[in-house]
């Protein structure tokens, strides 16, 4: 297999779906970095997604051998101990490795915006480990509220299941990416103080770009469209959703996770393993938790 031993660095976008993962992406091409194999706007997304429809394959069909795609109520089931270790999951991290091997190799700023990231981020530690790159991580956050209400606008998805699956995402990649330093990106503060994003970002990557210079913030104008945030001030989240929230809020000026939300993350972790694995994929955790699964 081939390994890449050249100090290369690649750049990966987590976020939960509808939380600012896409206008990040947008800004990361801006920068300079190589993000999408396809621009132009989406049905959902009028200003494009920014990410590679292979990287979106591949986690798609992780997700899927797993019966954790995004439109099973199991998407958010408790994923199997080891997931990353079983041979059907093996062997797409085995073609995902061929196929970054050969990507990589051409761009020297390479980045990776899916959402799904955040459910997957185990996987990826071996990809990186087996072609010796360092990864960087954005985390984009937004208000669990206005996430619900996206979702369920688009996706027709109950507010209850909205508010899970932000949870779960969120909670997912702070047990993926643990205490190692990263840029959290919270998304209102695009439109109270798009400087303050872009201070964290380019501080973060160590680019060249100044936060202050003016070809940046003109090209930040240009991707940022007010009239496209539908934001709805009368909306509030569940108390576990707005603790969760204020946790990562409060991770975006020191780049890395306190003791307290490291800690909130581990146990929601011992608390998925009451739940058996194989049976909470039939129907979700909650449903599982309600039928006594044994």
């Amino acid at each position: 297999m081939t390994t890449i031993k050249n100090g290369r660095r690649i750049l990966l976008i987590v976020g939960m779906h509808r939380s600012g993962t896409s206008l990040c992406g947008h800004l990361i091409n801006t920068l300079g970095y190589d993000v999408t194999d396809k621009t132009g706007p989406a049905f959902d997304n009028p200003k494009g997604h920014w990410e590679r429809s292979d990287a979106v394959a591949f986690h798609d069909r992780i997700l899927a051998a797993m019966r954790r795609h995004w439109a099973s109520p199991a998407h958010t089931a408790p994923l199997p101990p080891a997931w990353w270790g079983r041979p059907d999951i093996r062997a797409i991290r085995n073609e995902m490795i061929s196929w970054l091997a050969r990507l990589i190799e051409t761009s020297p700023h390479f980045a990776i915006k899916d959402p799904r990231l955040s459910l997957l981020l185990p996987v990826w530690r071996e990809i990186c480990a087996e072609l010796a790159i360092e990864a960087d991580h954005i985390f984009c956050v937004r208000h669990p509220a206005q996430v619900v209400r996206s979702l369920v606008h688009r996706d027709k998805m109950a507010a209850v299941e909205a508010e899970f699956r932000w949870f779960i995402y969120n909670i997912r990649a702070v047990q993926g990416l643990g205490d190692a330093p990263v840029c959290v990106v919270p998304y209102e503060d695009w439109f109270a103080a798009d400087s303050r994003n872009l201070g964290r970002i380019t501080a973060y990557l160590n680019s060249p770009w100044r936060a202050d210079d003016p070809m940046l913030r003109d090209a930040v104008g240009s991707i940022i469209d007010r009239d496209l945030r539908h934001d709805d001030g009368s909306v509030y989240p569940s108390a576990p959703l707005a603790r969760l929230h204020g946790l990562l809020e409060e991770a975006a000026e020191p780049g890395r996770f306190s003791r307290e939300l490291l800690a909130y993350a581990a146990a929601f972790s011992d608390f998925e393993r009451l739940f058996p694995a194989d049976a909470a994929a039939q129907t979700g955790p909650r449903a599982a938790a309600a039928k006594g699964a044994p």
